[in-house]
């Protein structure tokens, strides 16, 4: 089973290219659920390529979740929320990368700007947030 990787933050378009894949990995445990946040773990070599690809913010996508129709879709796809490296005498270095699922994002707090009222009146702050929406 492959793993292809996504970066949602290099697209310019509303469709999330894939910028990479995973072929080969040391132990994959992907748990996907139908209710609540699914969770996964992949062992893979250290390499370059690796390292490079996977990052924190990155999605994760196995080959049989990807659907063509009229535009891509990615069913279950996954959020890298820490990656670790270790060595192993066996191996070598290996990189332990986990994750939820994508619908951890709506769990995640965004503040776009922040407002600073500075011994202003109530009515003069409500006035002014009211302009800004």
């Amino acid at each position: 089973m492959e793993l292809y990787v996504i970066n949602p933050f290099q697209s310019t378009t509303p469709h999330f290219p894939v910028i990479g894949m995973i072929p080969s990995y040391y132990s994959l445990l992907w748990n996907p659920q139908l209710y609540g946040l699914g969770y996964f773990q992949v062992k893979v070599a250290a390499t370059q390529e690796n390292v490079n690809l996977l990052k924190k913010g990155r999605f994760l996508v196995r080959q049989e979740d990807i659907h063509q129709e009229s535009s891509l879709i990615y069913e279950n796809a996954m959020v890298i929320r820490d990656v670790t490296i270790d060595y192993n005498a066996d191996q070598g270095y290996i990189m332990t990368v986990e994750g939820k699922s994508i619908k951890d994002i709506l769990s995640q707090r965004i503040i776009w700007d922040q407002y600073v009222c500075n011994n202003q009146q109530l009515p003069s702050v409500i006035y002014d947030l009211m302009q800004r929406i």
